[in-house]
């Protein structure tokens, strides 16, 4: 089969491309269909910034909040 772009690899893809330098990897992970939980360090504002609009390029909305960043496939046409 192929890759879908809800699928665990296509996240992790994006993730990877997007992610800040100098940020050291992701601590932990959860994955469900079209939604991946990555446990990371802290990130200043334009870092979250920076990863977020990269990512709503590419069709997934970012939410940040007690040490995790939650990747999720924006609905299409949104």
């Amino acid at each position: 089969g192929q890759v879908g772009e809800a699928d665990l690899e296509a996240a992790l893809a994006a993730a990877a491309a997007a992610w800040p330098e100098g940020q050291p990897p992701a601590q932990g992970l959860r994955f469900e269909t079209g939604r991946l939980v990555l446990t990371a360090a802290v990130w200043g504002e334009a870092q979250q910034r920076s990863f977020r609009e990269r990512l709503r390029s590419q069709g997934w909305s970012v939410d940040f909040g007690a040490g995790r960043l939650t990747l999720t496939r924006a609905p299409a046409g949104g």
